[in-house]
């Protein structure tokens, strides 16, 4: 049986998370390595990697205009918290790439 942490899905995102951290802090991702990870596997069972990648995406671009967010800070936790407010934004995005007629 895969741990957590030998899962490669839970460690790609959350060196994804830790990239993103990274680029908009400017400062390393203080990983909590058990409530992290677990929280990462958790997300896998319900969504795609790819959409958890840009769901990472929404929660640090909504980071930088969300007063809430600038308040407690970024933290996997908080992102998670953030999801059913980031779904339906991704969700627009991924409509206004759909092209055609249904």
């Amino acid at each position: 049986m895969m741990t957590i942490l030998q899962n490669p899905a839970t460690k790609q995102c959350m060196a994804y998370f830790c990239k993103k951290h990274l680029e908009q802090v400017g400062m390393p991702y203080h990983i909590n390595f058990g409530k992290d990870m677990s929280t990462m596997k958790t997300l896998l069972q319900v969504y795609e990697f790819h959409d958890i990648c840009a769901l990472i995406d929404l929660y640090f671009k909504q980071q930088t205009i969300d007063k809430f967010l600038q308040q407690v800070g970024i933290s996997v936790g908080i992102f998670k918290s953030q999801i059913p407010k980031l779904v339906p934004l991704l969700a627009q995005q991924k409509t206004k790439g759909c092209k055609g007629k249904w």
